[in-house]
């Protein structure tokens, strides 16, 4: 791998990265307004209330942010805190897991998977005709 392909790697990552964490934050600022929403009114609450506070917090998502932050809100800064752990480790380590195939070189009890054509026809145990001979045996063993 050369230096462009790595560094290139780690960019996707990085990126990927961020997006995941913009997204679950974002998920995670609409839960804690529903829910201060919810606390807020009570039984008088209604889709339209929601809506709007949802709108207002991400309209001025910085004073948003701003504000928790000086209050020191905690499930806030926690929720923050696990968002961004679990950004970073998802993303972290192999893609692909080893010893999770299940081959020939890797089978256990129950292993299932497609057969190749040539284990399946071997011409001794199991023939490959076609469609019109297998029709005209059929109809063969109709007329015995």
């Amino acid at each position: 791998m050369n230096d462009k392909s790595k560094m290139k790697g780690i960019l996707k990552k990085f990126l990927w990265i961020v997006l995941t964490f913009v997204f679950l934050e974002a998920l995670l600022i609409a839960a804690l307004e529903v829910i201060y929403t919810l606390s807020e009114y009570k039984l008088a609450i209604n889709t339209e209330v929601i809506g709007t506070h949802l709108k207002e917090t991400f309209t001025h998502l910085g004073d948003y942010i701003q504000t928790n932050w000086a209050q020191k809100n905690p499930f806030f800064i926690l929720g923050t805190g696990v968002v961004f752990i679990y950004s970073v480790f998802t993303h972290m380590g192999k893609v692909k897991k080893e010893g999770w195939d299940t081959e020939e070189s890797n089978a256990y009890h129950g292993s299932a998977r497609w057969g190749r054509p040539q284990e399946v026809v071997d011409n001794q145990n199991f023939t490959k005709k076609s469609k019109k001979q297998v029709q005209s045996e059929f109809q063969k063993s109709l007329e015995r």
